[in-house]
């Protein structure tokens, strides 16, 4: 299942996007997709797909800070 199936499956609020950067060649900086590869690829295809801006910002906001142990976000 997709990320959209499972957000709209009710599953949003555990959803944790990650990647890795392994090796040297993958960083930007050596032609690599780098770090920002979630924020400047993942969240502009999962906006064409139309998924909800407050989903991703569930995905990349909200269950992060809960998986990390700050509750305080708002």
């Amino acid at each position: 299942m997709t990320v959209r199936g499972l957000i709209r499956e009710g599953y949003g609020d555990r959803i944790l996007l990650s990647h890795d950067i392994g090796f040297k060649v993958q960083l930007a900086g050596y032609g690599g997709i780098g770090y920002a590869h979630i924020p400047r690829r993942v969240l502009r295809y999962l906006r064409n797909l139309d998924v909800p801006e407050d989903a991703i910002h569930q995905i990349t906001v909200h269950t992060p800070a809960r998986l990390l142990g700050n509750h305080r976000l708002g």
